[in-house]
């Protein structure tokens, strides 16, 4: 009895462990914390992100955690800052190893399951190429350009996709989901491409006319405005306090206030944000000149076509306007302008 018992061990043990996914592997360069497995979850049409496993990273950046799928399931693994999508299978056995320093570009997958998971942050890496260039693309003069090339990158990217999903069909919900996020963005970016050429259309119209005034207060509380600023070539700067793009310009633009401030009037206009988040930020701002305009006074914006952030425009000393649409000071092209 006790000899059949241990014959028959192995094939009754054998189901459980072939529905266990195991995930393992070692992030180089990691801060010291915890790696989570998460699902996202549907409960009465609300999506929920719900965790499966999770393990403190030893010394050496190792870890190792399990899950027990039914069937096919798409998985989020996340150290805290980076994050990788996953499709597992019962049965997969995964080595993952990469350097927090360049997360995307050193990653390797090993494994059973390996190939699936591959071709899956490839698919992953193409599509945030891609958006990636959607966003570039709103600062580039050339929009019919791009809008074209953006259309042969789709082209090519379906191809890669209807390819991977030939060799692996269990991607297909995770990768439905991606498609539907590139039509999303590309209904956005066919939008804004019109409505570029119709502001590039009217920013055109300004240039050589006189400037538009504008009236709001400095970080004192003040009353100011654009006129009180003529003598000097100006530039003037429209941000706001939540827009990433304009803010990652501010030390590019304090450096050329520091090269050409007596030469040059340099201005700030915040708009489309709080008194009290606008002063918080322009407070510590190297650009002496500040204006803050309101959101009852915004529709003074509307002269100068301001529908998209940041935006530059350079003033003769006169305040006609030389340049509607100004290069941006990350560029290297408004120092040439300047100089």
């Amino acid at each position: 009895m006790n000899k059949l018992i241990i014959i028959l061990l192995p094939f009754l043990t054998w189901p459980v462990l072939s529905q266990q996914v195991l995930i393992k592997g070692t992030i180089h360069h990691a801060f010291d914390g915890t790696i989570y497995l998460h699902s996202m979850e549907t409960n009465e049409g609300v999506q929920k992100m719900k965790k499966i496993d999770s393990c403190l990273l030893s010394p050496d950046g190792n870890f190792d955690l399990k899950l027990e799928p039914k069937g096919v399931k798409s998985v989020f693994l996340f150290d805290g800052s980076d994050g990788l999508n996953l499709v597992v299978m019962p049965g997969d056995q995964l080595t993952i190893e990469t350097d927090k320093r360049f997360f995307d570009e050193t990653l390797v997958i090993k494994g059973l399951g390996a190939d699936r998971n591959t071709a899956l942050h490839q698919l992953e890496l193409i599509k945030e190429a891609i958006h990636n260039k959607i966003i570039q693309s709103q600062y580039n003069p050339d929009t019919l350009h791009i809008f074209s090339e953006y259309e042969q990158e789709l082209t090519s990217y379906e191809e890669i996709r209807d390819s991977y999903l030939k060799r692996f069909p269990e991607l297909k919900s995770c990768v439905n989901e991606a498609n539907v996020q590139l039509e999303a963005e590309k209904a956005m970016h066919q939008d804004f491409i019109r409505l570029k050429h119709l502001m590039n259309t009217r920013i055109v119209g300004l240039t050589n006319q006189q400037a538009p005034e504008l009236s709001g207060m400095n970080i004192k509380g003040d009353p100011v405005k654009l006129s009180d600023f003529k003598g000097k070539i100006t530039v003037i700067d429209f941000w706001a306090t939540w827009c990433g793009p304009c803010r990652a310009e501010f030390p590019q633009l304090e450096e050329f206030q520091m090269l050409y401030g007596k030469e040059v009037n340099f201005i700030s206009v915040g708009a489309f944000c709080s008194p009290e988040e606008w002063l918080a930020v322009a407070k510590d701002s190297k650009i002496p000149n500040q204006i803050y305009i309101d959101k009852p006074h915004e529709k003074q914006l509307e002269a100068y076509g301001i529908t998209y952030i940041p935006r530059y425009i350079i003033l003769d000393p006169n305040h006609r306007i030389i340049s509607a649409n100004a290069p941006l000071p990350s560029s290297n092209v408004l120092q040439k302008v300047l100089d």
